[in-house]
């Protein structure tokens, strides 16, 4: 998909490409229902630039407390995929999870 070779016709990834997010603060959740609640997990973090190549779109984020934001995947029983936009998004988070009365587990 990133590659040198022409597209074959009919190929079904005609037109996908992979490459590393850009750098800087961004902001990840995860809305997950438990018991008949509805909880949302809102991370922050950086997405620091790496020499790799590795498939999809993708990045490394760095997270302030990596063993926090673990253990309260764990404990919540958030599964590990979420969505990801940059910028510090917690408060628009938090005031969706007001107006939307889900609990809010943010993970400064």
């Amino acid at each position: 998909m990133t590659g040198s070779e022409p597209v074959a016709p009919g190929d079904p990834q005609a037109g996908l490409y992979q490459f590393q997010l850009k750098p800087g603060p961004v902001t990840f959740c995860r809305l997950a229902e438990c018991d008949g609640a509805w909880k949302m997990l809102v991370a922050r973090g950086e997405v620091v630039p790496s020499e790799e190549t590795l498939a999809g779109t993708w990045a490394w984020v760095e997270v302030a407390d990596h063993d926090r934001l673990y253990r309260t995947l764990i404990e919540h029983g958030f599964i590990h995929h979420a969505s990801m936009i940059h910028g510090d998004q917690t408060a628009a988070l938090s005031a969706a999870c007001r107006f939307l009365d889900l609990e809010p587990v943010i993970v400064a």
